[in-house]
């Protein structure tokens, strides 16, 4: 005799068999981008999107180029956009340009490669919308 039970537990899918227990995991899991970390952005403290950064350059391997230096740039831009955010400032096209610009001149003291100017360029973009 055999039967079969599936649960659904936030994101994990428990089968039960006669035979086994099959647990998998992060059913409903997806590569994290930008907007990700940036939805809801004035909502959350500086710790939680800290932790959302790192689980977005952990499960995404897109972003497995950038150093703990790009990592911490990246945080001080979505500290600045959060900041103004918070007083009611949206992002102009102007702002998130002179920020890319500014970045550009200074790539080479930054050390970004243009992979990683592509991926703040990004960033930025998703503050947009």
């Amino acid at each position: 005799m055999s039967f079969s039970t599936e649960k659904n537990q936030g994101e994990q899918n428990i089968i039960l068999t006669d035979n086994f227990i099959v647990v998998i995991i992060n059913t409903n899991h997806k590569n994290m981008d930008f907007s990700d970390v940036t939805k809801n952005l004035i909502d959350q403290t500086d710790e939680r999107i800290h932790q959302r950064m790192e689980e977005m350059f952990r499960v995404n391997p897109r972003f497995n180029n950038l150093d703990t230096e790009n990592k911490e740039l990246i945080f001080g831009l979505i500290k600045k956009y959060k900041e103004k955010m918070r007083q009611g400032i949206k992002p102009s096209a102007y702002t998130i340009h002179q920020d890319t610009y500014n970045l550009y001149e200074n790539r080479i003291k930054l050390n970004l490669t243009e992979n990683d100017l592509a991926q703040i360029r990004d960033l930025l973009a998703s503050f947009k919308g």
